[in-house]
């Protein structure tokens, strides 16, 4: 009996070690069975349309879960060309992406990355180059339980034949700042232009179809509302810009005036601020002849970028835009520029890139440097010494050009500086402050 009981203990022990190694070579053989015999077709293929047509997936990177979710197999497609869905005559391309999937977009121009980010970026992004454009889309789908997840590839591309357009940073401006205006889509060679009573307009190559300008605004400019036509080939557009008035600083003098007694008193002429604070008629005439004809030449690249620097590290006494009052004598003066106290030798730097249009010693105005940054817009130095620059050469932002003399423009400041667009002036602060409208588009 014994004996017997042995042999059933050793018949029952076989039939477990053969259940335990039996049940896991089923299951493998069952995961290995569902494994291979899941292919590409599990891959979802979810519906994707641009500008209203449907475009078919164009490769796949997939994880589909196997046996229950216990394994994943994984498939993998490089995607290839899409169709042409599309030609743009607005600015903008509406993608509607499936249910579930988030969508991330990548767009090339010529093989080149213009822009990427998710679907609601896309619909959202404005063409501003025509051209033949790539349209890369992912339509992601997390992993979450033990349902598929990855991503699956579209590829389409389109052209895009937009009208020009026009923009406008500001409708209201400050005395002293201006309005800034750009155009895209324009066809090679066309070259818009603009009238308004504000002043002349030179408009510059920024990009590929993309001309910027900017207008003037002085700080004598009168407050009013100003139209502004612009015009390329055979579109137009027209806008308004509101100048409005700024609280520059006061100075009130008390000036002396010496009257000449061999002059009655009822022919004596009112003495003028001009008269005793200003320059010379031997000044003006100077600054006619040589500096006034510079505001009638512009370059028609942009040569500076990003913001402007102050000139010379030093206090400004005189700031733009000050009235002068005087006591006994008649007008005013509004300064058209900065005057900065500096001291002997201090050096006077680029405030940016540009072309140096005038490098000469004056009779009346000291040493002047004028520099052309594009555009028509300048930057002026009056009464400076050492030149280290010459006309013609092409000066980087915070290159040394010359220096501060030991006596300058007057008693309170030996440097005055002036930026110009055209023949208007700007206030200097807010270019190198950052807050003109000249960044706009930056």
């Amino acid at each position: 009996m014994l004996g017997k009981g042995v042999i059933g203990l050793k018949r029952l022990l076989i039939v477990i070690i053969a259940l335990l190694v039996a049940i896991p070579l089923t299951i493998g053989v069952m995961a290995g069975v569902a494994y291979y015999t899941t292919d590409e077709s599990s891959v979802p293929a979810p519906k994707l349309l641009v500008m209203g047509q449907e475009v078919a997936p164009a490769g796949y990177d997939w994880h589909e879960p196997v046996f229950g979710g216990v394994i994943y197999r994984d498939f993998s497609y490089p995607p290839i060309e899409g169709p042409n869905v599309a030609s743009l005559s607005v600015p903008n391309l509406t993608v509607e992406a499936p249910a579930g999937y988030e969508v991330n977009a990548r767009l090339l121009l010529n093989n080149e990355e213009v822009w990427s980010g998710d679907g609601p970026g896309l619909a959202a992004y404005q063409f501003i180059n025509n051209g033949r454009y790539k349209l890369e889309l992912a339509c992601e789908r997390s992993q979450e339980g033990k349902r598929g997840w990855g991503a699956i590839h579209y590829l389409c591309s389109f052209t895009v034949a937009v009208e020009p357009r026009l923009e406008v940073s500001d409708e209201w401006v400050q005395q002293g700042d201006l309005m800034a205006l750009r155009v895209y889509n324009l066809p090679t060679g066309m070259v818009p232009k603009a009238e308004t009573g504000l002043g002349e307009v030179c408009f510059m190559q920024t990009g590929n179809g993309i001309m910027t300008a900017y207008v003037p605004i002085g700080h004598a400019r009168e407050p009013a509302l100003y139209s502004l036509v612009v015009t390329a080939g055979q579109y137009e557009w027209e806008a308004t810009v509101r100048v409005i008035e700024t609280s520059f600083p006061v100075e009130s003098l008390v000036v002396q005036v010496e009257e000449d007694p061999a002059i009655p008193e009822e022919e004596r002429q009112p003495v003028r601020l001009s008269d005793v604070a200003s320059a010379s008629p031997a000044d003006y005439r100077e600054y006619s002849e040589k500096i006034v004809p510079l505001f009638e030449t512009w370059e028609e690249n942009k040569l500076w970028s990003g913001l402007f620097s102050m000139p010379v590290k030093a206090n400004v006494t005189v700031p733009y835009g000050q009235t002068t009052y005087a006591s006994s004598v008649s007008g005013s003066l509004r300064q058209s520029g900065l005057g900065i106290a500096a001291e002997a030798g201090a050096p006077v730097v680029a405030p940016n890139g540009g072309k140096v249009i005038f490098a000469e010693d004056t009779d009346n105005m000291g040493t002047v440097v004028v520099i052309e940054h594009g555009g028509g817009l300048k930057s002026l130095f009056f009464f400076v010494t050492d030149l280290e620059v010459e006309v013609g050469d092409t000066v980087t932002k915070d290159q040394k050009i010359a220096a501060a003399p030991a006596k300058g423009w007057s008693s309170k400041a030996s440097v005055y500086y002036e930026a110009r667009l055209g023949y208007e002036t700007l206030d200097p602060t807010s270019l190198y402050g950052g807050n003109s409208s000249l960044y706009y588009f930056s």
